[in-house]
């Protein structure tokens, strides 16, 4: 499970499915709708929430972008349309100790 600030659960949900699964990730392992979390537990609204819980079987890749787009949101592009996961990983290097290995 991943924590994110609420203010990055945009830009988390506008990378396209296919840069979130890399080759460790289960097929069904991509953020998909996070549960709005606030201090004291689940809350039904976005308004109410301070934070998002992201539910899933992640890579270490995968979990690490996702708490590196929490950290700093504002570096996926508005338009998403031709990011792949190479672009993702190269918009948050911090994020990858070490390359993907391909079998």
């Amino acid at each position: 499970m991943i924590i994110t600030p609420i203010g990055a659960v945009d830009a988390i949900q506008r990378v396209p499915t296919e840069c979130w699964l890399g080759i460790n990730d289960p097929p069904n392992g991509f953020p998909n709708y996070p549960v709005w979390h606030s201090d004291n537990g689940p809350v039904d609204t976005l308004d109410d929430a301070t934070h998002a819980l992201w539910d899933g079987q992640f890579s270490g890749l995968t979990a690490r972008l996702l708490a590196a787009i929490g950290t700093d949101p504002a570096r996926v592009p508005a338009d998403t349309s031709t990011l792949d996961r190479a672009a993702l990983i190269a918009l948050y290097p911090e994020a990858v100790p070490e390359p993907e290995v391909t079998p």
